[in-house]
């Protein structure tokens, strides 16, 4: 349960002539095929006239020292600011997933559950933080509003930001002539409604509220309260950062200057060389724009690790990972209020202690936030007492 199966990025002895020949999704091939094919057909131009048109075009070989100390400069620096975006984007996204790991432990084992209502609401609040990664995956690849993914997560009806962020048309929507495009391009906003706030955060604006009612009602005390406020403050702090990082990429200007100089440098190469190697000149100038075009698409590669490419950063299989360790969580690890916790092994619950579906349940009260009506307590009091051998719908879709 939740091994990750990460792809393997370090080619093995097995696996050295294929990563060599490989020039599919995960090669920067297909990103610098064409630039390598216009120089090289450049060079051919170069040696035709040089050598059948027996115009002389050779340089001297002074130029190319001068420009190789430059390019070198240019894309280590590039490289390297890319790799440090890729670098720390991984290592924020795992302090997203440790704090919401360590949230959904807290509200499951230090919340008790005196009713069958308490149960749900856990369980709820568990499934808007396994929302929130995923919300956060989609907030980095500007794929804004409710998605398929996790919308059986958040609870019935509870779907603001979906209306405000997406520019499908929905039966919740009151669309009228005065609808206009939001500004920044996040979807369409019925009546003019200005977006403030994107899904992620007010996810962490319900868990907080949802910490404090607990407060409030009792069920809690003051250290468990902050501890909760800590793990819902580290979530919002990484995803801050993760969009620090997302928009923050190589000034325009280093990237105009890097191509321009790769250009000339490239294009320099026929003029020096084709006096001395002749035809053999246009392989040699492939096989070095295919080198240095190939380390500058690299760099570019890095630059967004948060988007849905090979090399980016696997974030649909950890966030996978973390919505199967939670909900099995909520299925099998037991609580304090089961009394079944054993110093010599946990034992799972009882059919009779089985978990609530909140599929089962309607939308949420406004002010219970994820405590539900009183339609929806006495569905979940009778959803409880089913008889053991009626079906139930799976807790994740297979």
């Amino acid at each position: 349960m939740g091994r990750l199966r990460s792809r393997s990025r370090v080619p093995s002895a097995a696996s050295w002539w294929p990563h060599i020949l490989n020039i599919g999704k995960a090669s920067v091939f297909r990103r610098v095929w064409m630039n390598v094919l216009l120089q090289s057909v450049f060079a051919f131009t170069v040696a035709y006239v040089d050598i059948v048109v027996d115009y002389n075009l050779g340089a001297p070989n002074a130029i190319v020292p001068l420009l190789s100390a430059v390019v070198g400069l240019l894309l280590v620096f590039r490289n390297g600011s890319s790799f440090e975006s890729f670098r720390e984007g991984r290592a924020l996204f795992q302090n997203l997933t440790s704090a919401v790991r360590n949230c959904a432990r807290m509200v499951h084992i230090s919340i008790p559950e005196s009713s069958a209502e308490d149960r749900l609401e856990k369980q709820r609040a568990i499934k808007l933080m396994i929302s929130f990664a995923y919300s956060v995956k989609h907030h980095l690849r500007r794929q804004f509003g409710v998605r398929k993914d996790f919308a059986h997560l958040l609870p019935p009806g509870y779907n603001p930001s979906e209306r405000y962020s997406t520019a499908r048309y929905t039966a919740d929507m009151q669309w009228n002539e005065e609808s206009r495009w939001a500004e920044g391009g996040q979807g369409y906003l019925p009546n003019g409604v200005a977006l403030s706030m994107g899904l992620p955060l007010e996810i962490t604006f319900v868990l907080a509220t949802y910490n404090q009612e607990c407060k409030t009602r009792g069920l809690i005390d003051s250290p468990t309260t902050i501890t909760m406020k800590g793990y819902i403050a580290g979530m919002t702090a990484s995803f801050g950062s993760l969009e620090r990082v997302k928009a923050t990429p190589i000034p325009l200007c280093h990237h105009i200057h890097e191509k321009q100089t790769l250009l000339l440098y490239c294009c320099s190469l026929p003029f020096t060389l084709v006096n001395d190697m002749g035809w053999y000149m246009i392989l040699v100038v492939a096989m070095v724009s295919f080198t240095l075009y190939g380390i500058e698409g690299i760099g570019q590669e890095m630059e967004d690790p948060f988007g849905d490419d090979y090399n980016d950063i696997n974030m649909d299989e950890l966030i996978s990972n973390m919505h199967r360790e939670l909900m099995y969580c909520i299925e099998n690890i037991p609580t304090a209020a089961d009394g079944r916790i054993l110093l010599n092994g946990v034992r799972t619950r009882s059919s009779s202690n089985a978990t609530i579906r909140s599929s089962q349940l309607q939308m949420p009260s406004a002010s219970g936030l994820l405590s539900g009506s009183a339609s929806e307590r006495r569905h979940a009091n009778d959803s409880s007492g089913r008889e053991e051998g009626e079906e139930q719908e799976p807790l994740i879709p297979v």
